[in-house]
């Protein structure tokens, strides 16, 4: 049986949490030219209004389509009403339905 005896601690800073890059995008369905938001904090809000923003910057006079899933930060006033004052003619929201996966929700018992 061995031993192993420390003369000194070594400890290693790290961040308290995991380092996140966040990316939200649009793809062009026509052009495919991709358009993102970058950021290391989070989504919210305020940054899907950014992404907004650049889509009705790049889009002028034309209908624009976006297709989003149920995340409450896209479903708030401050979206919508960025949506409605878009640059663009036209700003529709497409909402993905949020399907379960759990067995009671298939009806499986």
């Amino acid at each position: 049986m061995g031993m192993l005896n420390y003369l000194e601690s070594v400890f290693v800073r790290s961040a308290s949490r995991r380092q996140r890059y966040h990316v939200l995008g649009a793809v062009d369905s026509q052009t495919k030219k991709i358009t993102t938001v970058t950021n290391d904090t989070d989504i919210t809000a305020p940054t899907v209004r950014e992404l907004l923003v650049k889509l009705g910057q790049s889009h002028r006079n034309m209908p624009i389509v976006i297709v989003l899933d149920n995340a409450p930060y896209q479903k708030c006033r401050l979206v919508n009403a960025k949506a409605e004052k878009s640059t663009s003619s036209c700003c529709i929201f497409i909402f993905i339905i949020r399907i379960s996966t759990s067995s009671s929700a298939c009806g499986s018992s």
